[in-house]
């Protein structure tokens, strides 16, 4: 309706009919998730069934890039912390003055 009439309360339906389905399908995802695996039992051939079942469920991977320093790549937060800070000062430096006549 929205894309006909460009009312702004057509769009304001939509995104909360939006809203809506995104935690009614949250909630049916974790209801299902919860009930399968309370399903499972402590068995050897469950074992490996619950580790194929939760390996198809997407898991939010958080990134912790590595830096590259001049001795190769800083891993450790100190190291990362130093590389970081060397940059920085390399890069904000003062204006070298120049001499006007």
């Amino acid at each position: 309706m929205w894309q006909d009439t460009r009312l702004s309360v057509d769009i304001t339906r939509f995104d909360k009919a939006a809203l809506d389905l995104k935690e009614i399908l949250s909630n049916w995802y974790n209801n299902t998730l919860e009930s399968q695996l309370q399903s499972l039992s402590a068995t050897a051939a469950n074992n490996y069934y619950l580790w194929k079942f939760t390996k198809n469920y997407d898991r939010s991977q958080i990134a912790n890039p590595l830096l590259k320093s001049n001795s190769g790549w800083a891993r450790t937060s100190q190291d990362k912390a130093d590389t970081f800070a060397n940059y920085l000062s390399n890069v904000f430096r003062p204006n070298e003055a120049k001499d006007r006549l």
